[in-house]
């Protein structure tokens, strides 16, 4: 019974992180230049930004995104690790 609860709960945590990585997708969208990217945590790195099979660190390109108020296309690829 305890397994089959926590199953429940873990799938309702990943549920909702999905959502919340979704949400973060589309409010992003307006502020970059290009609109074909995906949100992910990478261990090492923590949460990353792909484009172009590229990565760079989601904080930098918020960073970007409060500075100049968009993110371009070679502000990205500057940041891509």
């Amino acid at each position: 019974m305890k397994a089959k609860q926590l199953l429940s709960k873990l799938e309702k945590s990943y549920n909702t992180y999905l959502c919340n990585i979704s949400n973060i997708e589309s409010e992003l969208q307006r502020y970059c230049q290009f609109d074909d990217f995906t949100i992910f945590y990478q261990q090492s790195d923590g949460f990353v930004l792909e484009y172009k099979a590229n990565n760079a660190p989601l904080f930098l390109c918020i960073d970007i995104i409060k500075k100049k108020g968009i993110l371009s296309e070679d502000d990205y690829f500057d940041l891509c690790i």
